[in-house]
């Protein structure tokens, strides 16, 4: 048996390295002190015991091609955080 995972990336190509570093510079003289950028997240947690796409974990003796349907507006709550420099 083998534990599988199912992992999302977005695909990056040899062009973006360039152009992270552009943005960076951008964000860099636009904002050389960062004291007026809002950082923020948030979370869904649901109530009817769906685990987020992250936490999903198989055993199985050969990789599993299965599909898991959920409902497509479950009750859950969202939480919402932002931090800032001031």
């Amino acid at each position: 048996m083998h534990l599988y995972e199912i992992k999302l990336a977005q695909e990056l190509k040899p062009q973006d390295a360039g152009q992270r570093l552009d943005c960076i510079n951008q964000m860099i003289e636009r904002f050389p002190t960062f004291t007026n950028i809002l950082f923020s997240d948030e979370a869904h947690f649901h109530f009817n015991a769906h685990v987020n796409k992250q936490n999903y974990r198989y055993w199985s003796a050969r990789n599993p091609k299965q599909k898991y349907q959920k409902p497509l507006h479950s009750p859950k709550v969202t939480v919402w955080v932002a931090m800032s420099a001031r």
